[in-house]
């Protein structure tokens, strides 16, 4: 991951929490799963980077073409399969789907936000993003 890329999900997520601090409640859901979606498309490169023969590689990224979104069940089994981590089993999981099922939820029919569940987003958004860099390939 280049610089610029490790400083683009940081603004992200900075700007997600200043949404929040706003009360914009929703424009910080969505900043926040953007900035994870940033990450695992990051994650996701560069295990697929990994894969032999090279030829394979493009076929791999086309399967999660446009969706890196790890809320989907082809992206999170290419990552899982890929890594041989298991996120889905984390304890943070059941919350990165809440927070996933939510941002959905705003982008396609609006939904309104609490206070506690944007701040319940952002915290996980840190942690599932903490743990997607910590992701050795």
């Amino acid at each position: 991951m280049t610089i610029a890329q490790s400083q683009a999900h940081q603004q992200l997520i900075s700007s997600s929490i200043t949404q929040f601090d706003d009360g914009d409640f929703r424009e910080a859901v969505v900043l926040a799963h953007i900035a994870i979606e940033m990450v695992a498309d990051q994650t996701l490169g560069r295990w697929i980077e990994t894969v032999e023969p090279i030829g394979l590689q493009a076929w791999l990224l086309k399967q999660v073409e446009n969706n890196h979104n790890l809320g989907t069940t082809k992206a999170l089994k290419l990552y899982e399969s890929l890594s041989s981590d298991m996120i889905s089993e984390s304890q943070f999981w059941p919350d990165f789907v809440t927070g996933n099922h939510l941002r959905n939820d705003i982008m396609h029919e609006g939904a309104d936000v609490s206070r506690e569940q944007a701040e319940s987003v952002i915290k996980n958004a840190q942690i599932v993003i903490e743990h997607l860099l910590s992701s050795k390939s």
